[in-house]
């Protein structure tokens, strides 16, 4: 082969590395941090590219070389920030291999890109101003599930907080309002509350770390005048609508929210038997009652808040119209339906024996969650 067609074929190779440079650094991110799927056409871009500079083009030994190196670097090893957060570009097994074998390839035979990059390997590793990590510490297994969610820490006894906030933040037109809340007065309602919540729910959103821990919101949280016990169990259902109920004290627009997901009415009706007199009267709701024990399903137990009741005897209903007693039948149903119905089921009797609570081990109510609604209107 003589030198022309020599240097012709190094110039091809050379424009081929070039340009493969580009697609690599011009590809957009495809990758996701959690439960990725390989961007196979990442991995072949490297692959290629890697094949290509083993044979010595003239980009690997000048300053395009050693800036293409510098974004082979990034490709593994950025780290995500606010405005980046789904750095570095290549995630997955096969591309982070295609990656590495790429930078290889560009420092051997290359002392100046051996020596940049050495130096970047070194700066990489030198410890920073975060504390000293544990021995047995595997990074892995502090960041994100698989799923792409972030968890609450247990202080102790605080899960009936934490499905609480974990069930509110799910909902998107929740999230969305407490997060995009504003603090229009200093001494608004449960400034301290809504200002922990608000960074709860960033921290869930936006974390990359397993789990957020709730201790600071736990100790602006007032309820029933003392602060969360977080060695304390309490009743999700009492955490719940105290939580409601503060968040519709704090601002107009939170309280528009949560009767829009959760307020519903039930009207308790009154029809008497002995004269033609029919007494209706409304009642707010945010959850429904739900008997755990003796029931088989979800619909005993809604039979059961809707059941019909006789008054008669000693029992007779006093008419408010006609001013005697007369007989009369009592039910409950519902008139208006939230777009969230949440049942509390009452997994806690009161023993007047022992007179202590006690719980029922029924799991059946829970687990049948669809229902046809028409028996109960």
């Amino acid at each position: 082969m003589d030198e022309k067609e020599h240097q012709r074929r190094m110039d091809e190779l050379d424009n081929m590395a070039k340009h493969l440079a580009e697609c690599i650094r011009s590809r957009d991110i495809y990758e996701q941090r959690h439960n990725t799927t390989e961007d196979v056409a990442l991995t072949g871009l490297l692959k290629l590219c890697s094949a290509v500079v083993q044979h010595d083009p003239p980009l690997k030994f000048i300053k395009d070389g050693q800036e293409f190196l510098e974004d082979v670097f990034n490709i593994l090893f950025a780290l995500p920030t606010l405005e980046t957060r789904y750095l570095p570009k290549s995630k997955s097994r096969a591309s982070r291999l295609a990656a590495y074998d790429l930078m290889t390839e560009l420092v051997k035979g290359s002392n100046d890109n051996y020596q940049q990059l050495h130096g970047r390997m070194l700066r990489q590793h030198t410890p920073g101003k975060h504390p000293q990590y544990p021995w047995n510490y595997w990074p892995s297994d502090d960041g994100r599930a698989s799923c792409g969610f972030v968890g609450l820490t247990n202080l102790g006894a605080t899960c009936y907080m934490a499905s609480c906030v974990q069930q509110l933040y799910m909902m998107p037109e929740a999230r969305a309002a407490i997060l995009n809340s504003k603090i229009t007065e200093p001494d608004m309602k449960h400034l301290g509350i809504l200002k922990e919540l608000q960074k709860m729910f960033a921290y869930l959103q936006e974390s990359e770390h397993k789990a957020y821990n709730p201790r600071s919101f736990c100790k602006v949280y007032v309820m029933d005048k003392q602060p969360l016990n977080t060695g304390e169990q309490k009743d999700m259902t009492e955490f719940f609508t105290d939580l409601i109920s503060k968040m519709e004290e704090m601002s107009p627009a939170l309280k528009d929210v949560v009767r829009s997901l959760f307020h519903g009415v039930i009207t308790n009706n009154v029809v008497s038997l002995d004269c033609p007199h029919v007494s209706r009267t409304l009642e707010e709701f945010y959850t429904v009652r739900c008997q755990v024990a003796d029931m088989k399903n979800l619909y005993e137990s809604l039979d059961e808040v809707t059941v019909k009741d006789t008054l008669e005897g000693d029992n007779m209903y006093t008419c408010s119209q006609c001013g005697k007693k007369v007989r009369a039948e009592k039910r409950a149903c519902f008139k208006t339906l939230p777009r969230i119905l949440s049942f509390n089921t009452m997994r806690y009797t009161f023993n007047m024996i022992t007179m202590m609570k006690e719980r029922s081990e029924e799991r059946r109510v829970g687990k049948e969650c669809r229902s046809r609604w028409s028996p109960y209107h």
